[in-house]
């Protein structure tokens, strides 16, 4: 199963370039679990959250903000 998981982590740009695709992948997952924090602060609302073994509403303003991942450039 590793060895699947490897061979998908980096992809050839059109210009022949190694790309790494897991790294990205998970830098847009990072800016979108942000987005969504921001967004739930904004509006008032709880975020629910995986805790114990079920979901459980918490308190938006409780999330620590972390630092902005990276946006893609595009490159």
């Amino acid at each position: 199963m590793i060895n699947k998981i490897n061979q998908h982590t980096e992809t050839r740009s059109p210009k022949g370039q190694q790309t790494p695709t897991l790294p990205r992948i998970q830098n847009a997952l990072n800016l979108a679990a942000q987005d969504a924090v921001e967004l739930h602060r904004e509006h008032g609302l709880p975020l629910v959250v995986w805790q114990d073994g079920k979901t459980t509403p918490i308190a938006a303003a409780s999330v620590k903000p972390k630092t902005k991942a990276r946006k893609p450039t595009g490159k």
